[in-house]
């Protein structure tokens, strides 16, 4: 049972079933048409039983308490049954649909509605990355849009694979994570080949095989003089090739450095299939919350596992800059940069897990103000970095100035999140 199992239906919403909700408390509709039984027990009451919290016969709410994630079974006459454990928002207003016809099992998102938010994420991206053109020049890609492209194809996997809570019980089996996921794995795994493939036996026109450096007066120093048309490799050609020239990034200080003729776009087409690789890392370390219920277990997998994928980024840059068969590439995003981030995200998670969830250290704040509105943080910052008080004229500025600046702008958006979540207005697709 994953997040995507159950749906949000408001924030604004403080009742029910009659009753007002308080802090740290949710609702929770289970819709139902059979005879049902809801068992639960807080995570925080650690190797508790479940208590039976409702017996339903028709569509019903239950007021649950967030203050700790919550481990559920719901069970039907029959014997038959779906749990998982699952962290409820404060007044959250949620829905569980158990009337599909299969008995009690849980009703996953379907593939629809992550098509329909990777399309309005493109679109935002569009809009926001094409500033002062014409459709001739506007940008086709760009950070939101790489973000759902790969949002959809992870997603697709996931609406394709995942595991339902009858098939992953939460437990202590060391490759639980690993055999609720291992489809996924293996798409992406062949999703990285290809990219892998591409970019080291395929050869742009008139450039070496496996070059993907900016081009332009690279290597001249050596005698070279025959990459100044090869900015990108094989990934260069490829966006100008199917996107056109004209609708790719047009900054970028490697122009400046290395005098480049054609364009090159960071978030090109090439890259989105290394960068599915960081959101299933994403997926899994979610997985990891579904199939292990013990803290400890959880963070012993995330460290494990942001062991393995530092390893395998740094062997293949040999541990440097530059170095190895793939360096470490962010406007490429070659496989090693995303192994390598990938690993700081699962230690960080880690990290974060035993502060906050854990020992109690911190609240999380003021992360948690802006992750609930993050996109419209992320679009309010783009359309107005420009403008005052956000942003302020400095002649020559130095960079303790730009620092000064910039962290301004940051506080004043939290401000911006915590207004927000104050008033109950979570804004989101």
């Amino acid at each position: 049972m994953g997040l995507s199992y159950f749906e949000n239906v408001g924030y604004f919403l403080r009742n029910c079933n009659g009753k007002t909700l308080r802090y740290d408390q949710a609702c929770l509709q289970i819709i139902t048409n059979e005879q049902l039984s809801f068992w639960s027990q807080y995570e925080e009451c650690e190797d508790c039983i479940l208590l039976k919290t409702a017996d339903l016969n028709h569509t019903g709410d239950v007021v649950i308490e967030t203050f700790s994630p919550l481990r559920y079974l719901v069970q039907n006459e029959q014997g038959r049954s779906c749990n998982g454990t699952y962290a409820f928002g404060e007044f959250g207003q949620y829905s569980l649909n158990l009337t599909n016809g299969w008995p009690a099992e849980c009703q996953p998102r379907t593939f629809g509605q992550v098509a329909r938010r990777s399309l309005f994420l493109s679109l935002i991206g569009i809009c926001l990355s094409s500033v002062d053109v014409s459709w001739c020049d506007v940008r086709l890609p760009g950070v939101l849009q790489r973000l759902a492209a790969m949002y959809l194809i992870v997603g697709a996997l996931e609406c394709a694979f995942m595991r339902t809570s009858q098939n992953m019980t939460p437990g202590r089996s060391l490759f639980r994570d690993i055999t609720a996921g291992w489809q996924q794995w293996l798409a992406t795994t062949l999703l990285v080949a290809i990219q892998i493939c591409i970019t080291l036996t395929v050869s742009a026109p008139g450039c070496p095989r496996g070059y993907s450096g900016p081009g332009g007066l690279h290597r001249t120093a050596l005698g070279d003089f025959t990459l100044q048309n090869c900015t990108g490799g094989i990934a260069g050609y490829i966006d100008r090739l199917i996107l056109g020239t004209s609708h790719l990034y047009k900054g970028g200080r490697y122009r400046d450095v290395y005098h480049t003729k054609l364009p090159y776009d960071p978030e090109g087409v090439l890259g989105v299939l290394s960068g599915v690789l960081v959101v299933q890392a994403g997926a899994h370390a979610t997985r990891i919350m579904l199939a292990y219920n013990h803290a400890r277990a959880r963070i012993m997998r995330w460290v494990f596992w942001s062991i393995v994928f530092g390893i395998s980024g740094g062997g293949l840059c040999m541990f440097s800059k530059e170095g190895g068969p793939i360096p470490v590439n962010k406007p490429l995003w070659s496989v090693s940069y995303c192994l390598v981030t990938s690993s700081m995200a699962f230690f960080i998670q880690a990290v974060l897990y035993f502060l906050v969830d854990l020992k109690n250290k911190w609240g999380g704040r003021p992360l948690y103000y802006a992750g609930q509105n993050a996109l419209f943080l992320y679009i309010g910052s783009e359309l107005l970095k420009r403008h005052f008080p956000l942003h302020w004229h400095i002649s020559a500025p130095s960079h303790s100035q730009l620092l000064a600046t910039h962290a301004a702008a940051m506080l004043m958006w939290l401000a911006v999140g915590v207004a927000l979540y104050k008033k109950r207005i979570f804004i989101a697709l």
